[in-house]
């Protein structure tokens, strides 16, 4: 290589990329002339050039073969060190070894050049049990000058690797330790992804926090920041991102709450280890409930939250003590920062397990509903779901194949299916089911065709025209789950079955003609028969509607016995429950008071409760009352206007103040619309920010939230 080639080299590696290095001709060249006064290397490595030539030698050495020995591709330190004091006795070097932390400071120095001579590798050795780091270095080869680039690659993959090997065994630490007595002894930080694997990063040249003196204008504070901060980049941080999309990991984002107090609170990123993830939620509740704790809250806060101890609500108590906290700790230090850092812990986590719940429900029904439709497929043919008062599937998932217009099951029922209103499995005697597939429906038009064709029976005839809706439904429709062929045969059929509601006359007319039913008679037929059908959900419908009378003047029959078989005390108390209870009194009221003040408290905190949410806000012995109020909430009562529910798809209804919502319309609209055109980002402590996508589920209840505002009329 040609000295313009060098500067050139040396010129472009300056800044140009991550794994930028000095070539070896040029690094050897260099190092050999490290006492010139026009070198541009700082001073602190002048002073140790015969230690850094004799280091990257050692390197080249071992990544070129020469050390045929070793069994790994890259040296560690200890490699070196090894290496160094076998050469200095090879060649009766009677200079002073350098120590283990002088080496160390060599190497950093080398390393932060601009292009490095070397770059340090930060990896979990093999049978690691806990996430531990040694040195490794590595420097480009003059036949592999993408020895760095691999390397990067290569001890990334290796990190993940091994953590992966580890998560079983992997026991985090948990706030406030094994046995939490102390508040002083809170770290909210312990057993985080970034603490655990913060031995990446080195803490100082000789193990410990502490620096030397200034050397040379240079300390080793500000060549280890220089160091860790490439850690950070290099490697820290693509291996969060490989946690992350291999779900060894998961974050949570604080962004909110940081803009809600102006902290500087880091996201939560924890290792998915749901047993110690239990803990760690126990322990945060432990802490927030500690007397320490609750004498920092205001009196109604702390009253709140002694209100749910007693009643055994530890995570609610807990829950009201964090929002309080942190309502109150944006700037005036009253709060001590650790503790605010736990209780935004508290509140995303219980959001987080709120979240999982409901996702690992609806897995669970997705299950249920899959194991559902592979029996009804392997039915190969007309399944009947429900006969007489026997039912054979669960009586939920009936009345949702019942109602669900996009189902990939056909359904009919005797007697026919109601064409409007809420369908439920107790009004039919029977119910037949059909899955959508070829094969299927295939074979069931093959038997219900045999068996008109040898015995005159056109009762699965009867089921499958209803079940396939084949005089209102298209053929390019049909044809995807029947097979073409059947259309027309099934149709001839149907046709011919119809002649049973003939006269006897048209019937022998037919007969000695050998002509087809006419179009216009089978209308007339169809008409009556859609008459007959309409009289009949009529009858039914009047017959319900007779039961519920009838049981309701039962109710009172019974209630009249009881209040004459009672006596004058136990006559009063009833009178009382049942005026309590037809009316909305002062305790319901009062109620519905305390769930408005919390609910317009957490919409100042940015959270949208739902109807389990809401609930938790009540005591134990105001839990019937509350469901009261809201079911009167739910049916638009006018005694409850005071909150309103806001439906959200996917999700159910958040509820909040009627008085608040349009008091604070404009600034949630503005608010919602920021959210929604926000990405998010995954901060974690040190400076290092992951980005992240908004999660579509978010952006739902956004839009949501955003149409129910813009509708909402101007009081």
């Amino acid at each position: 290589m040609s000295d313009s080639e060098n500067n050139a080299s040396a010129n472009r590696g300056e800044g140009s990329g991550l794994f930028d290095s000095m070539p070896p001709e040029l690094a050897l060249k260099t190092l050999a002339n490290l006492q010139l006064e026009e070198s541009r290397i700082v001073a602190p490595l002048k002073n140790r050039s015969r230690l850094a030539n004799q280091v990257y030698d050692l390197v080249q050495s071992f990544l070129t073969g020469a050390r045929a020995t070793k069994d790994t591709y890259y040296p560690s330190l200890t490699d070196i060190y090894s290496d160094l004091q076998m050469h200095k006795r090879a060649i009766s070097d009677k200079t002073p070894m350098p120590d283990e932390a002088e080496l160390l400071r060599t190497v950093c120095l080398m390393s932060v050049q601009s292009p490095p001579f070397l770059h340090i590798l930060r990896e979990i050795p093999n049978h690691a049990e806990s996430p531990v780091f040694i040195s490794r270095l590595v420097a480009p080869t003059e036949k592999h000058p993408d020895k760095v680039s691999v390397a990067y690659r290569a001890t990334l993959r290796n990190n993940l690797v091994q953590l992966k090997g580890m998560m079983r065994n992997l026991d985090p630490d948990i706030p406030g330790g094994p046995a939490f007595n102390r508040l002083q002894d809170v770290n909210p930080r312990a057993g985080r992804v970034e603490t655990l694997l913060g031995a990446m990063f080195f803490p100082g040249m000789g193990g410990d926090a502490s620096s030397p003196p200034p050397e040379d204008g240079h300390n080793d504070e500000i060549t280890l920041k220089r160091v860790n901060q490439g850690l950070r980049i290099k490697l820290f941080r693509p291996l969060v991102m490989d946690l992350i999309r291999e779900k060894m990991i998961f974050s949570l984002s604080c962004q909110e709450i940081r803009q809600q107090t102006g902290l500087k609170l880091p996201d939560i990123v924890l290792f998915n280890i749901l047993e110690n993830v239990k803990q760690r939620f126990s322990r945060l509740c432990e802490i927030l409930t500690h007397d320490g704790v609750i004498a920092l809250l205001d009196s109604a806060t702390a009253s709140n939250v002694q209100r749910f101890l007693h009643s055994n609500h530890l995570q609610d108590a807990a829950e009201a003590a964090a929002h309080s906290l942190l309502e109150h700790s944006g700037g005036n230090g009253t709060i001590p920062i650790h503790i605010a850092e736990t209780a935004a812990e508290m509140i995303r986590l219980r959001e987080w397990y709120d979240h999982q719940s409901k996702a690992q429900k609806q897995d669970q029904q997705k299950q249920e509903i899959q194991s559902l439709l592979q029996k009804i497929q392997a039915q190969k043919g007309i399944f009947r779901a429900k006969n007489g008062r026997k039912i054979h599937i669960d009586e939920k998932y009936l009345n949702l194949l019942l109602n669900e217009s996009n189902s990939p099951v056909l359904v009919a029922a005797d007697p026919p299916l109601a064409r409007s209103g809420q369908r439920e499995a107790g009004d039919y005697e029977t119910i037949y089911l059909l899955y959508k597939d070829r094969n299927v429906t295939g074979q069931a038009a093959q038997t219900a065709l045999d068996a008109y064709e040898k015995t005159g029976d056109a009762f699965l005839l009867r089921i499958l025209e209803d079940l396939l809706q084949i005089n209102t439904k298209s053929d390019q429709e049909l044809k995807q789950y029947v097979p073409p062929a059947y259309l027309e045969q099934i149709r001839e059929a149907i046709r011919d079955t119809y002649k049973v509601y003939l006269s006897p006359l048209e019937r022998l007319w037919l007969a000695f003609t050998g002509n087809r039913i006419s179009d216009e008679k089978i209308a007339r037929i169809r008409r009556r028969l859609d008459m007959e059908r309409s009289a009949q959900e009529r009858s039914a419908s009047e017959k319900k509607s007779k039961a519920r009378s009838r049981k309701a003047r039962q109710d009172v029959k019974t209630l009249a016995r009881q209040r004459a078989e009672a006596g004058p005390v136990e006559l009063a108390e009833q009178s009382k429950k049942q005026s309590e209870a037809a009316g909305f009194d002062h305790a319901a009221q009062e109620v519905l008071n305390l769930l408005l003040s919390q609910v317009n408290q957490m919409w100042d905190k940015n959270f949208y409760p739902n109807r389990d949410q809401v609930l938790r806000l009540a005591s134990a012995n105001e839990k019937e009352i509350a469901e009261k109020v809201l079911g009167l909430v739910d049916a638009g009562a006018q005694s409850t206007a005071a909150m309103i529910r806001i439906p959200v798809p996917g999700k159910g209804y958040v509820y909040g103040g009627n008085d608040y919502v349009h008091l604070h319309r404009q600034d949630l609209i503005e608010r919602f619309k920021r959210k929604l055109d926000a990405g998010e980002a995954v901060q974690v402590s040190g400076g290092a920010t992951i980005q992240l996508n908004t999660k579509e589920e978010d952006r739902q209840f956004y839009r949501a939230m955003l149409q129910y505002l813009n509708h909402l009329p101007v009081q």
